[in-house]
Formats: C-alpha cells, structure tokens, sequence
C-alpha cells in the first residue's frame, strides 16, 4: 500500500477495510500512522471482542451468564475445523458446484431478506463462482492467527 500511495502522490488518506483487508489496513495504519487520516475497519479479520487465547473459558463465561453458546458437539468440530485448517469454502468446494450452489442460494435468501429477488437471484448465481475458485486469503487466517 505504501508503494500504491507514493506512486499516485497521496500524502495523508482515508483507509477502510473488511475483514482481511481491514486486518492489513490496520497493520498499515500502525506502521504508518502519519499517513491514514481516517481508518475504518468493518468486521476486521484478528480483531475480537473475546480472548482468542482461551476459547474454553470464554464460552465457559458465556454459559455462565446465561447466554446463548453452540452445543458442545458443534463447538469440537469447529475446533478440529480449526486445528485441521479446513475452510468453510474449501467445504464448498468440497461439495462441488451443485451442492454449493444450492447452499450458498439458501445462505443468500436467509440471510439476505430484504434484497428484491432479482439481486438475490443475481447474487446466488455470482457467489458460487468466486467460492469454487482455488483457496488463498482463507488459508492465510489460519497462519495469521
């Protein structure tokens, strides 16, 4: 990014990010503060509001608590998820173009409401295409964190 801003001439700019991309503008916004008049990160991968270090005990808390956690058989197999790196869309890939398809067009119309029909047909169409493509940022979570 620091090359990208030298070769266009900005001297101080506004920076947004998500996920990934706002982990990366943080990082950037950290080396460089000088530079990034306003930051904005939106649902930025590596930042949390629970202890990542100690998972048991975050949700040891949260039942305590009386709020609402996964049952214990799906938080193991998130866990081995995590140690095994497997992705949610290396699992799509998995599943090849059909299962995908038809899940991630269930996932869009769920999740999605109030989007006109058109835009969710258009969108479940779209998604599956960029998912079904080889892994790369995905991976690199697993390294990152």
């Amino acid at each position: 990014m620091e090359k990208w801003r030298l070769a266009i001439g900005l001297e101080k700019f506004s920076l947004a990010g998500h996920s990934f991309g706002g982990y990366v503008c943080g990082l950037y916004a950290c080396k460089h503060p000088q530079r990034v008049d306003r930051l904005l990160l939106l649902s930025p991968a590596g930042v949390g509001d629970f202890p990542l270090y100690n998972f048991d005990e975050y949700i040891k808390q949260r039942r305590e608590a009386g709020a609402r956690v996964p049952p214990d058989r799906f938080i193991k197999v998130i866990k081995k998820a995590w140690r095994d790196k497997v992705s949610p869309f290396g699992i799509l890939r998995k599943l090849g173009w059909f299962g995908s398809h038809k899940l991630v067009k269930r996932a869009v119309g769920k999740r999605m409401p109030g989007i006109p029909d058109e835009e969710k047909k258009a969108l479940g169409e779209y998604l599956p295409q960029v998912l079904m493509r080889p892994g790369s940022t995905e991976y690199t979570l697993f390294v990152l964190f």
